[in-house]
């Protein structure tokens, strides 16, 4: 076994392309271009709701003058936080409003999100009673 040449080695080192840091790593969606592996996302408002196979998803609601338009639905990754997502969302179902805080990862071209933080948006409309 004779070593290779010092040279030689540089030149496959010199000759191979370093990746661009420009590449996305987001799924190439209008609404997940913008989302990046390890950003994080703050007080987003939406809705824990189920996928057809029993999956929970985070869906932000769409204001056109909010930010949380670029936000897609994701799906939620399994945590302490996730688990009480779940006891309040088979008491309330699709009424179970949150304002979503965490870290978004991404799966192949699926866009994941790790909840760090919610909190319960109360219902806008019929949850008032007079107090006379």
């Amino acid at each position: 076994g004779a070593d290779p040449d010092v040279e030689d080695l540089l030149k496959d080192v010199k000759s191979t392309p370093t990746p661009s840091t420009d590449v996305p790593i987001a799924p190439a969606s209008a609404s997940a271009a913008s989302l990046r592996e390890g950003q994080m996302i703050a007080q987003v408002r939406g809705r824990v709701v189920l996928d057809p196979s029993g999956t929970m998803l985070f869906t932000p609601d769409t204001d056109a003058d909010k930010a949380s338009g670029e936000v897609p639905p994701m799906r939620l990754m399994p945590c302490l936080n996730v688990e009480r997502l779940e006891q309040l969302r088979a008491e309330w179902g699709e009424q179970l409003i949150v304002s979503m805080s965490g870290r978004v990862f991404v799966s192949g071209t699926n866009p994941l999100l790790l909840p760090t933080m919610y909190t319960l948006e109360l219902e806008r409309s019929g949850n008032l009673s007079l107090g006379q």
